[in-house]
C-alpha cells in the first residue's frame, strides 16, 4: 500500500474576498493529513531508529525471531541478546555474578520437574535445626538440644525401625557417640564396662567343667570360662554325671552336690582371672568325703569317673 499526502490549504479565497495580512498569515498554515503505509520496498535497511518506534506501540511477541521452546533470552558479553536453553528437567536458572546458566541442583537436595524438592537421606543434621523447631504433630523439638517432642504421642511411634537391629540397644561410646550395644544371646545380662565404655551383653554366671573328680593332689588344670569379663564371684560344686543311682552315696544323675554335703580332707584352693579358672588339691589320698544322700554319712568308696568337679565364676 502506498502512502498518499493531502494538502488542505489554511484559506481559500472567494471572489469577494478582501485580501488582508491576516488572511495570508491563514494561506500560509495548510493542514496537510498522511494516509496508507509505508512498504518495505520504500524502507531502506536499517533505517528505523529506537526513536521512530513509539513507546506505547505494544508490539507482539509474534513479531519477535522464533526460539527454541524453553529458552529465555538474556544479555550477552557484548550486551546483545543471547538465547539460553532453560527446559532441561529439574534445572534451575543460577546466577554466578556475570552471567544466567541452566544448572541442575546438586548437593543435599534433588529437584523434580514438577518442582518437589527432596532432601537426600542423611542430609540433615541436628546443628541445622533452629532451636525454636517444633513438630506440631509429633517429632523432635530442640528448644534444649534435640529431643522427641512431648506431645501426647507414643514416642516410640516416631522411631524409624530398623530391621537389621532387631534385639539391639542403644547406648553412648566412650567417645560420646551414640552406638549400638551388640546384642547377646539367650541368658545373657546387660553389664556395665569398665571406665566410660558402653555396656555388653555377657553371661551372668558360668559353671567351668574341671573334669572327672580327682583323688589326688596337685594342680587343676587351667580351663577358659568364656564369660568376657573378669569375675567377681567364685565358688564350686559336685554333680553325678552317670546314668543310674550310686549304691555308695545314694546320688543319682544329674544331682549337684555342695555346701555341708562335701567334706574336703585338707584343702582346696581356687582361683580365677580375666579368662581362666583353676585351682590346686593340697597332699592326702582321698580328698573329698561325700556324705550320703540321706543319711549324712560320709562315703569315700564311691567310683570318682561318677562325679565331676565344676568351678562358678560370674
Amino acid at each position: 500500500m502506498a502512502v498518499t499526502a493531502t494538502v488542505t490549504p489554511g484559506k481559500v479565497f472567494g471572489d469577494s474576498d478582501v485580501i488582508t495580512k491576516e488572511t495570508l498569515n491563514q494561506l500560509g498554515q495548510p493542514t496537510v493529513s498522511v494516509d496508507g503505509s509505508v512498504g518495505s520496498l520504500a524502507l531502506s535497511d536499517g533505517s528505523v531508529t529506537n526513536a521512530k518506534v513509539a513507546g506505547d506501540a505494544a508490539i507482539n511477541l509474534t513479531k519477535l525471531e522464533g526460539i527454541s521452546r524453553g529458552s529465555v533470552i538474556i544479555g550477552n558479553s557484548s550486551g546483545k541478546g543471547a538465547v539460553v536453553d532453560a527446559n532441561d528437567n529439574g534445572k534451575i536458572l543460577v546466577g554466578d555474578g556475570t552471567d544466567l546458566n541452566s544448572v541442575a541442583v546438586s548437593g543435599d537436595i534433588s529437584l523434580a520437574s514438577t518442582g518437589a524438592v527432596t532432601i537426600a537421606s542423611g542430609a540433615v543434621e541436628a546443628g541445622m535445626l533452629n532451636t525454636n523447631a517444633a513438630a506440631t504433630n509429633g517429632g523432635l523439638e530442640v528448644s534444649s538440644g534435640m529431643k522427641i517432642k512431648d506431645d501426647g504421642i507414643d514416642p516410640l511411634t516416631k522411631l524409624a525401625g530398623h530391621a537389621d537391629r532387631k534385639g539391639q540397644l542403644i547406648t553412648y561410646a566412650s567417645s560420646g557417640d551414640p552406638a549400638y550395644v551388640t546384642k547377646g544371646t539367650e541368658g545373657h545380662v546387660l553389664r556395665a564396662a569398665d571406665g566410660d565404655n558402653p555396656p555388653v551383653f555377657a553371661k551372668k554366671t558360668v559353671a567351668v567343667d574341671m573334669g572327672t573328680l580327682p583323688t589326688s593332689s596337685g594342680v587343676l588344670s587351667a580351663v577358659d570360662h568364656d564369660l568376657g569379663y573378669t569375675p567377681t564371684q567364685l565358688s564350686w560344686y559336685i554333680e553325678k554325671v552317670t546314668a543310674g543311682t550310686d549304691s555308695v552315696t545314694g546320688y543319682t544323675q544329674y544331682d549337684r552336690i555342695t555346701g555341708s554335703a562335701i567334706d574336703v580332707n585338707e584343702n582346696i584352693s581356687l582361683w580365677m582371672n580375666a579368662t581362666q579358672v583353676g585351682g590346686y588339691l593340697v597332699a592326702g589320698s582321698t580328698h573329698f568325703n561325700i556324705r550320703h544322700k540321706t543319711s549324712g554319712v560320709d562315703k569315700q568308696g564311691y567310683t570318682a569317673s561318677d562325679y565331676k568337679l565344676f568351678i562358678v565364676v560370674g
